[in-house]
């Protein structure tokens, strides 16, 4: 027989010690969701800077803006508009065959918080020496 002080845990404690750690899984497994919701909102901010980026590289390489100012990436949730903004005031100083352009390319794409957008800016020069 065993001594008066050490015949285990009751039946309480033991309900406890489940609770306990029952309580502990549960915040352990809810930290480790926010994590992954913010990995997958990091992976998706992350295509759509490339997204942005590649779109923005493709209407520098036609050399003129595109006729059509707005669109969607195909085979992507992207649409896409491209906007010429006001020149710097300092610009008009340039020669007239060096005036920059300043474009901003704004991608937007449904999220779980609504639509979801991010803007490029560039300024390019025009004719030969351009410099993108």
């Amino acid at each position: 027989m065993t001594p008066r002080g050490q015949q285990g845990f009751t039946l309480v404690e033991a309900l406890v010690a489940f609770a306990i750690l029952a309580l502990v899984l549960l915040a352990s497994l809810r930290t480790a969701g926010t994590g992954l919701r913010a990995i997958d909102a990091a992976a998706a901010n992350e295509a759509a800077v490339l997204a942005a980026q590649s779109e923005m590289d493709r209407i520098l390489a036609l050399g003129r803006l595109p006729a059509e100012r707005r669109g969607r990436i195909e085979g992507t949730p992207y649409s896409w508009e491209v906007e010429v903004l006001p020149a710097n005031p300092a610009w008009r100083r340039q020669p007239l065959a060096r005036k920059p352009a300043h474009l901003r390319l704004t991608l937007s794409w449904p999220s779980r918080t609504g639509t979801a957008r991010i803007s490029l800016e560039r300024v390019i020069f025009p004719g030969p020496a351009r410099t993108p």
